[in-house]
Parts: structure tokens; sequence; C-alpha cells
């Protein structure tokens, strides 16, 4: 069985309360979580540091990337503690695609991605 959850803190806690209820009431196993729209954010700590020191003419550039470092840092907080609850569980992410629409090549990529986890 196959969970597919996002990185945030109510998906986080409805998926390890749902690997808890079927492992208790039903006596199925998760064999895998996968992880859907999940952030890597482009910063180092130092570039972060330096981001929330920035001010200037490009605004909006500097609130764009200061909330995509926060966004993908708390992912990764959330992403840890549903590892952590899932003792050993697999757990896989699906990268976020910046794009208007999935199209036959997005699509492409994240199926060959969930592939490559199959058994």
């Amino acid at each position: 069985m196959i969970a597919v959850a996002a990185a945030e803190q109510m998906a986080v806690t409805e998926t390890l309360a749902l690997r808890e209820t079927l492992s208790e009431k039903i006596g199925l196993q998760l064999d895998r979580v996968i992880v859907n729209k999940a952030l890597q954010s482009p910063f180092t700590q130092r570039d972060a540091d330096a981001l929330r020191r920035a001010e200037g003419e490009q605004a909006a550039a500097l609130r764009s990337a200061r909330w995509l470092h926060a966004r993908a840092t708390a992912q990764k907080e959330h992403l840890a503690r549903l590892r952590a609850g899932l003792d050993g569980v697999a757990c896989q992410t699906l990268p976020f695609m910046f794009c208007d629409e999935l199209g036959e090549n997005e699509l492409g990529e994240l199926a060959g991605l969930v592939e490559g986890w199959l058994p």
C-alpha cells in the first residue's frame, strides 16, 4: 500500500495516523509514502542570511526568494517528522514542477521517478 502526502503539517499528521490505523485496525502496513510537490531551496544558509538583510529595488524578487527558502525549509522539517514517524517505511519525494500546467514531459519525468521506486 502506498500513501501520497504533501510535506505540510496536517498531511504529515494524517499520513502518520493512517499508518497507525492501518496497522492496528486492519493489520496492513504501508509499503511506502510518496511526498508530492517537494520544494528544494536553491539557497545555502549563507545565501538565506544575505536575503534576510537585503533591501532595494528588487523587493518583489527578494520577497519571492525569501518565501521559497522559508517554504522549502518548512517542508524539510515536516518531511523529517514524517520520516521519523514512519519507522523505516520507504519515503520518497516528487519535486515541485515549476510550470503552469503539467505536460507530457513533466508527467514523464514524474512517472519515471515513481517507476524507479516500484518493485
